[in-house]
């Protein structure tokens, strides 16, 4: 009877096994399941936990893709006479969306994702940032070449024959052609109201639009115009009665925020939304299958929670520079002003980061500081003013006006105007200002009793006594300047070479403890050297007199065939996985020994091609 009892608990326990049912669970609930069902269940437990680690490791959680440039442009579809820069500004994101940095809480799916200021980004989310960030820039960039081509066609259309015969025709003659007499007139003729809507194209051809569009205004006496429409008129109008005049554009680009990017759009359905003017051309390009209406306009896509088109509408993007005495003067046609360059700011939606002036000859001058009231914000704002800058000398004047120099210099003046900020922050790479605290590691204050002022405890310096400090090695590289006997480091930081102890300092020195510098020349064929044998040729400057460079494949062993002295040219380093890695490109010996090294070199070369053909030829 035990047998058979033990024989049935064997039994029932082997059929609970085949049968998937086991006394052995980690969790309660899991003893309804059977082997099948509770490994499927671990199976999806490890997926999502795998999914979930791979989710932390690719944050930052941006919404991107190839063809997101693209899209953005295509969504914001621009042309010479389109004049809502909320078509740039629309595709733009909100701003609580930014990319995820070390040390920073970042909002994904309703729940908080905090990262570790301790742990290292992974590299995939490392290039992810740094590709939505060139992304970011790109865009900055594009749209902002959008906007100047725009602004130019503005101005070419203001040298139109055409316009310029019409407006002539309904100048009073009795007026004369001063400046103030003009602008009564225009006054009178033209009223600019920030509340009307700038000129739209709506048809194909948007050069011929504006045409028709300006065409209209002109031949209606007392019009209600916009400020950006009012500066094209106007410009119209001094070049028409031969008084050089530019036409003054604020430029409002894409953000470089890479997040900043078009991720939904809303329909703009409010009827207060400002509409454009209906184009007078439009019946030239109706179809004879459908007809289009201003009521069956497609709604224009805006975005969430950004600006509306009535803030826009109520701000001041253009106006006009007329020449007056060798001196450009700002005209305000919204307040009938001559000369008050300060009242341009207030008016403007935007900062004025990028303000240019287009002359009648298409070239462009950047004119930012005659407004902008502080130069070193402008600068802060900027994310590359070297590009811009560089970008601009494209539209520069081929042949440079005899004002050119005076006017860069007036424009200077203005951004040296910039008092002592009252803010700690502002001081930060300030063109003109600094202080101890934001000095750089490589800085210093020399000589440090010159002190123009005090701002919360911290004295303020000017921005001409902030000096870089180098090393020894350094000074004698690009500047060329030795290091004067005795003197003791005006400064010492942590090395950062990694065959030096961690808590070795190096020595830094100021450029008032130099002396000029030149390389040591060749006495009796022999090439002076450092302590590793090489002869460093940072620039051309640091080839010894007597001496010439021969950067040719393989000869050094010419050299050593001549028997004459040569040393490596050390060109400067490469980083590698070793760390700096010397470049050497060629060799440095004295110029008598030229010829007769290249005549050697020729020689093997020619014995290197013949053998290499002939081992070619016997491997046939």
């Amino acid at each position: 009877m035990t047998v058979v009892s033990d024989l049935s608990n064997e039994c029932a326990s082997g059929l609970k096994k085949i049968t998937g049912r086991s006394e052995y669970f980690r969790d309660q609930r899991d003893r309804s399941l059977s082997l099948v069902e509770l490994h499927e269940r671990r199976i999806q437990e490890q997926c999502e936990t795998q999914e979930r680690i791979e989710f932390d490791e690719g944050l930052p959680a941006i919404s991107e893709n190839d063809d997101i440039l693209n899209e953005l442009l295509l969504s914001c579809p621009v042309s010479p006479c389109h004049d809502d820069d909320d078509d740039l500004s629309d595709a733009v994101i909100d701003q609580e969306h930014e990319p995820v940095v070390d040390g920073v809480t970042v909002e994904v799916g309703g729940g908080d994702v905090k990262q570790d200021s301790t742990l290292k980004p992974t590299r995939k989310a490392s290039s992810a940032v740094a590709r939505v960030r060139r992304l970011g820039k790109a865009s900055h960039r594009v749209s902002l070449a959008i906007l100047v081509h725009r602004h130019l066609q503005r101005s070419i259309v203001c040298n139109d024959d055409l316009l310029r015969a019409l407006m002539l025709s309904i100048y009073d003659p009795d007026r004369d052609l001063q400046l103030p007499s003009m602008l009564s007139w225009f006054s009178d003729r033209f009223r600019t109201d920030l509340n009307i809507a700038d000129l739209r194209s709506s048809c194909g051809s948007p050069l011929s639009c504006l045409k028709q569009q300006l065409s209209s205004l002109i031949s209606c006496s007392g019009s209600d115009v916009s400020p950006s429409t009012s500066a094209i008129l106007f410009t119209l109008l001094c070049r028409t009665l031969h008084l050089p005049a530019r036409l003054i554009a604020v430029l409002d680009p894409l953000p470089v925020a890479p997040t900043k990017l078009l991720q939904r759009f809303s329909v703009a359905a409010s009827a207060d939304t400002a509409r454009g003017r209906p184009c007078p051309c439009k019946s030239l390009n109706r179809s004879p299958y459908f007809s289009m209406n201003d009521d069956d306009a497609p709604l224009r896509k805006r975005r969430v929670g950004g600006r509306s088109s009535s803030s826009r509408a109520s701000a001041m993007h253009s106006w006009v520079e007329v020449l007056l005495k060798g001196s450009w003067v700002p005209v305000n046609l919204l307040k009938g002003q001559i000369g008050d360059r300060k009242s341009f700011e207030s008016l403007c939606s935007v900062p004025l980061t990028y303000v240019v002036g287009i002359n009648d000859d298409k070239s462009i001058m950047d004119v930012v500081k005659r407004y902008a009231s502080s130069w070193a914000a402008v600068i802060r704002r900027t994310p590359s003013r070297s590009w811009w800058e560089m970008g601009l000398k494209a539209y520069g004047r081929r042949y440079p006006a005899p004002d050119s120099a005076e006017e860069r210099a007036e424009l200077n003046a203005f951004a040296d105007e910039d008092k002592i900020p009252d803010k700690l922050d502002d001081f930060r790479n300030h063109p003109k200002y600094a202080i101890k605290k934001f000095l750089k590691k490589y800085e210093v204050i020399y000589p440090d009793n010159e002190i123009i002022g005090e701002v919360k405890g911290h004295q303020v310096y000017s921005r001409s006594y902030v000096h870089t400090l180098h090393s020894k090695e350094n000074w004698l590289r690009e500047p060329m300047r030795t290091v004067r006997h005795g003197e003791v480091p005006f400064k010492k930081v942590k090395s950062r070479s990694r065959k030096v102890d961690a808590d070795e300092m190096q020595g830094l020195y100021g450029l008032w403890q130099t002396d000029p510098w030149s390389p040591e020349p060749i006495l009796n064929g022999i090439v002076p050297t450092s302590v590793y044998g090489h002869c460093e040729l940072w620039t051309d400057r640091h080839l010894p007199d007597g001496a010439v460079h021969i950067d040719l494949p393989r000869i050094q062993l010419a050299a050593r065939k001549c028997r004459v002295h040569f040393a490596p040219a050390m060109m400067g380093f490469q980083s590698g996985c070793m760390g700096s890695v010397p470049i050497i490109q060629g060799i440095v010996t004295a110029a008598v020994n030229k010829e007769a090294i290249v005549t050697i070199w020729q020689e093997m070369e020619q014995r290197r091609a013949e053998n290499a053909e002939r081992r070619r030829v016997d491997n046939v």
